[in-house]
């Protein structure tokens, strides 16, 4: 072999990497959005799923259990 030593170099770390000022910046606080005023929820006219469904199944007496599609079309 040789008496010649290799020496590697090790890079230097880069710099660190600041984030850019675009899109990804916040608005300032004077310039957000006022909130939508809310909406007065609606009052459903027709019972709960739940009370549908036993309901039918009572309705349909089947001594085997009732099938989701006869279930349905009874709610239907």
């Amino acid at each position: 072999m040789s008496d010649i030593e290799t020496t590697t170099e090790v890079p230097a770390a880069p710099a660190p990497v600041t984030p850019k000022k675009g899109k990804a910046a916040k608005k300032p606080a004077a310039e957000k959005k006022s909130p939508k005023p809310k909406a007065e929820k609606k009052v459903p006219t027709h019972p709960p799923a739940s009370v549908l469904v036993v309901e039918a199944v009572t309705k349909l007496n089947e001594k085997g259990g009732s099938s989701l599609q006869a279930i349905k079309k009874s709610i239907a």
